[in-house]
């Protein structure tokens, strides 16, 4: 009886399993045209669209891929598909040959190190002059009702590190905002744009700014600030300094790495003559 029921479940499990693959691989075709099918799970789905609007897009999309699987035959008939051939046989070996060099400048090369960033700063430091004006500093904007607003102003305006934690709890107590860019740099007209419309000044370092208008008052500490034409710091300049050594460096190592391997192998290159006879060199 154990026997006969074990049968029968191991034959119903295989049925169903057989039956759940055969549903998983069916694709529902939509339209064919010659021997080409367009299946359903290859239309456009946008959930956004009204029902008229999804109706006209799938329309579109079905009257763009007839033409396209139309094209597709006609050129296969009247396209020499070997030059076509050599072209993708190009792409592939020039794809596989760019994976390569990529996985060898990973495995090889390693970030340059801050003196090198530094030394190159202090070489060409002329060459990076700033495009925008930039700031260093802290940035607080708080209801006018707020209390105890004269200790927000002092821990601002003598910041410290050691008042962080406070600035950080009155702006959570008061709804406030608070904008810590003391150890980057941040665009000017970025940071204009959190103060109203209403409000012009003009940023110096080392100068704290109070301004208010009906709602909020907005305190600024601006511990350093460059402008449009000035050398960038080492410290804003040094992403880009960066990028220029490591890509100096991939450039030199792909030029090495190419030039050794063809010295490697240069003893068996084999060169025929203009009969074909082989000539070793």
């Amino acid at each position: 009886m154990f026997k006969t029921f074990l049968s029968i479940f191991l034959i119903a499990s295989f049925v169903f399993s057989t039956c759940q693959k055969q549903n998983e691989s069916f694709r529902a075709p939509v339209l064919k045209i010659n021997n080409q099918y367009l299946y359903e799970d290859e239309l456009p789905k946008n959930q956004h669209l009204n029902n008229e609007d999804s109706i006209a897009m799938v329309e579109k999309f079905e009257k763009n891929w007839v033409i396209d699987a139309l094209m597709y035959e006609h050129a296969l008939k009247n396209v020499d598909q070997k030059s076509i051939d050599l072209l993708v046989e190009e792409y592939r070996k020039s794809l596989i040959v760019q994976n390569y060099k990529q996985l060898l400048i990973n495995q090889r090369l390693k970030d340059p190190s801050e003196e090198e960033i530094s030394d190159y700063y202090e070489k060409y430091s002329s060459q990076f002059l700033l495009e925008d004006d930039i700031v260093k500093g802290i940035f607080v904007k708080v209801p006018k009702k707020a209390d105890k607003l004269r200790k927000m102003r002092k821990w601002v305006e003598e910041f410290s590190v050691e008042n962080i934690e406070n600035m950080e709890n009155y702006s959570v107590k008061n709804y406030g905002t608070l904008d810590f860019f003391t150890e980057y740099w941040v665009f000017e007209q970025e940071l204009m744009k959190q103060l109203p419309t209403t409000i012009d000044i003009k940023l110096t370092p080392n100068k704290f700014f109070e301004m208010e208008d009906s709602v909020y008052v907005y305190m600024l500490n601006v511990l350093d600030y460059r402008k449009i034409g000035e050398i960038e710091p080492l410290d804003f300049a040094q992403d880009k300094i960066k990028n220029l050594l490591l890509n100096k460096q991939k450039i030199e190592f792909i030029r090495q790495f190419e030039e050794e391997l063809y010295q490697q192998f240069k003893k068996d290159i084999m060169y025929f003559t203009s009969n074909k006879e082989e000539v070793e060199q």
